[in-house]
């Protein structure tokens, strides 16, 4: 994707971003999707979300939108509670029963790298910081057919 975005735009004009929000399936998972904050960060794959990001005002012909005001789609699932089907047992605890379903969402974010600064600490700041999507608000479309809004979406 990389070499396209060059190709075409001469610059890497689509990131990718990420996101993460531990969801309520952690609690219900009874140790499954781990018990720490920090270790349900790798084994809670319902809380990520897998974004593509884009500056507005590349993709229209406006230019009121600042250049680092972008326009992102993501992907993410929810109600997983294993690799490729469900367990609903876990140590010989019971797991709920739920229905895996993925998440389409369109949501606004950040080119950290558009942000003019004269600090070179924050320059490096938000160079690091250029594959975290920052939350707003979103609108999901998932596969259960079903639009859902959110006022601030991770």
């Amino acid at each position: 994707m990389h070499y396209l975005n060059l190709l075409l735009f001469d610059e890497q004009l689509i990131k990718y971003k990420f996101s993460y929000w531990e969801s309520p399936y952690a609690d219900k998972a009874n140790g499954y999707l781990e018990n720490t904050h920090l270790e349900r960060l790798t084994d809670d794959y319902n809380g990520y979300t897998f974004w593509l990001s884009a500056p507005i005002s590349k993709l229209t012909t406006i230019n009121k939108f600042p250049q680092w005001l972008n326009i992102a789609v993501g992907y993410g699932a929810n109600g997983m509670y294993g690799e490729f089907k469900n367990m609903y047992s876990y140590r010989g605890v019971k797991i709920p029963e739920t229905i895996r379903y993925r998440q389409y969402l369109l949501s606004l974010d950040v080119d950290w790298t558009k942000i003019k600064t004269n600090s070179k600490f924050l320059k490096k700041v938000f160079k690091a910081m250029v594959f975290i999507k920052l939350p707003f608000p979103a609108i999901e479309y998932n596969s259960k057919g079903n639009f859902k809004g959110y006022w601030m979406y991770y």
